[in-house]
Formats: structure tokens, C-alpha cells, sequence
């Protein structure tokens, strides 16, 4: 499948009037294209000129591995041309780059609910921050909430419906919604106080194992887990950090016009002898032919 997408990609960069090269590095896209003096580009408010080539596999058209993407393609200077096996692919790809550009969704006030990333909450002093619920982890969400330019930003769990209280005494704004910690803004997650969160786990440099604590009465330990499986099996739950576009992209809060999905065509390659030519391309100003 990746050598398909690979070649509609390069198909759709030489149409345009693309060199495209293999760097054949690791670190690097599988394909460059490089413009020549008449490159029509894919986007024409796009920074960058050179165009990274990116198959994606279904599985890999996540929000964090199109976060990854796009945030290496961007400190180097490249626009990211994403290519996917149909059209519903691309809608979706579409979706988590566009509507709004890579966060969950957005309210009338313009309150963002953000998806979480694969790193944790780390605290100041060390360690990083956890909860207690049975929930899934997929159910402790980050967004936003206040008024105007005073925007706070609550970790709720959706998966919690008895309106317990916090430790802040917060309770959550609906019955599926229980808010766990607050913070004055997405700024407050680089390194917040221990005290914001329920508990705390850090790795003991003798033993090894983690230790999970309370931030009162001197930081109880409340259990000691021979790792993060452990813990989850006891309630204990890591913090999700959230994906905030303006930290991912180094003060940028979108990249709308850095980007493209390239969707093949349905063709059968063995009728087709080139279905690399078929399909179409989505950005975020809608849907063209590549």
C-alpha cells in the first residue's frame, strides 16, 4: 500500500511541476519535491515551497501522528502533502486538520476542547500528575471555559456521572462532565503546582517503582506500583497533555494552509495501469483534482 501512495504522491508532485527525490533517511519523509521556477503549489498561502510526501496508513491518521507531521515538516521548511487510500480517508484527515485545525471542537465563544497527545502532565518539583476513576482514559478531556481573553482550562471526566467534588471544589457543568483540576489557562500546564491534581507519581530512584501521593498532609503515599499498568489497574490514572496548536507550532495556532490530502482514486490497479492519476485533493479551502 505504501509504495501506492508513494507514487500517487509523486504523480501529483511532477504534474505540478515538482522534482521529487527519494533522501532514503530515516529521520526524513520517504519522498522531497523540490519546485521548479513553474511549481504550481498545492496551496498557494502555503510558507513553504518544498513539499514532504506523507503515506498514511488508516491506523496512522491520528491526531498525534498528524501533529508529529506537520510540526517536523514545518521547523524544516516543508509543506506536508499527506496521501490516503480513498475519499472518506481524506474527509477525515480533513476533519482533524481543519474543523477547527487540530482540536476536538470549538464552541461559539471559541472555547476549544483539545485532544490529548501522548505525553503526560510533568509537575513542578518532578513527577507528573494523576487521578483516581474507574473511567476510561480516553474520557479525561482538556478544554476550555471562561469568558473573553480570561480563559481557564478544566480537565473533566466525562466518564464520572456522581458530581463528586474536586480538590478546588469545582463540579462539572453537566452530568457527565466532572471536573478534576483547573488551571488559569494553557500556559498553566507547563509545569503546574503539584496541588492543581488529585495525586502526583513519580519513580523512586532506589526501587524503581512508582509511588502515587496526595498533595496534602505532606504528600501522602497512597500506593506503590511496579509500574503504570499497575497503577491503572488500580484506578490510578496519568494525566493526559493536551495537543494546544499555539504550543505544538511554537506560537501558531494554525496551519490550515501547510497541508493537503491527496485521496487515490477507487480504480482497481489491475483494470487501471496507472491509478496513481485518479483520485482527488482535499485542504482546507475544500475538495480539486490533484
Amino acid at each position: 500500500m505504501t509504495d501506492r501512495l508513494l507514487a500517487a504522491g509523486r504523480a501529483a508532485c511532477e504534474r505540478r511541476g515538482y522534482e521529487v527525490t527519494a533522501p532514503g533517511r530515516p529521520w526524513l519523509p520517504p519522498r522531497l519535491a523540490d519546485p521548479t521556477p513553474d511549481a504550481t503549489p498545492f496551496v498557494t498561502r502555503a510558507t513553504a515551497s518544498r513539499v514532504a510526501i506523507e503515506p498514511l496508513a488508516p491506523d496512522e491518521a491520528t491526531p498525534t501522528m498528524l501533529v508529529s507531521r506537520l510540526r517536523n515538516n514545518r521547523g524544516n521548511d516543508r509543506f506536508s502533502l499527506f496521501v490516503v487510500e480513498d475519499e472518506a480517508e481524506a474527509r477525515r484527515v480533513r476533519a482533524l486538520l481543519h474543523d477547527p485545525p487540530l482540536v476536538a471542537a470549538e464552541d461559539a465563544q471559541g472555547r476549544r476542547t483539545f485532544y490529548n497527545g501522548p505525553d503526560r502532565v510533568a509537575l513542578a518539583g518532578g513527577g507528573y500528575a494523576a487521578v483516581r476513576t474507574d473511567s476510561d482514559p480516553a474520557d479525561l478531556v482538556w478544554r476550555e471555559d471562561g469568558d473573553g481573553d480570561e480563559r481557564s482550562v478544566l480537565l473533566v471526566d466525562a466518564g464520572r456521572i456522581d458530581g463528586t467534588e474536586t480538590s478546588r471544589g469545582d463540579v462539572g457543568r453537566g452530568a457527565d462532565d466532572t471536573v478534576v483540576a483547573h488551571l488559569d489557562g494553557v500556559d498553566g500546564l507547563n509545569c503546574p503546582d503539584p496541588a492543581v491534581f488529585p495525586y502526583s507519581y513519580a519513580r523512586d530512584p532506589d526501587d524503581k517503582r512508582f509511588r502515587v501521593r496526595t498533595p496534602t498532609n505532606g504528600g501522602r503515599t497512597v500506593g506503590i506500583y511496579d509500574g503504570v499498568a499497575a497503577m491503572r489497574a488500580n484506578a490510578y490514572q496519568p494525566v493526559p497533555m493536551p495537543l494546544v496548536p499555539e504550543h505544538v507550532f511554537d506560537g501558531v495556532s494554525s496551519v490550515r494552509d501547510e497541508w493537503a490530502v491527496l485521496a487515490l482514486g477507487d480504480a482497481d490497479a489491475s483494470e487501471d495501469p496507472r491509478p496513481e492519476e485518479s483520485g482527488t485533493l482535499v485542504t482546507a479551502d475544500g475538495t480539486t483534482r490533484p
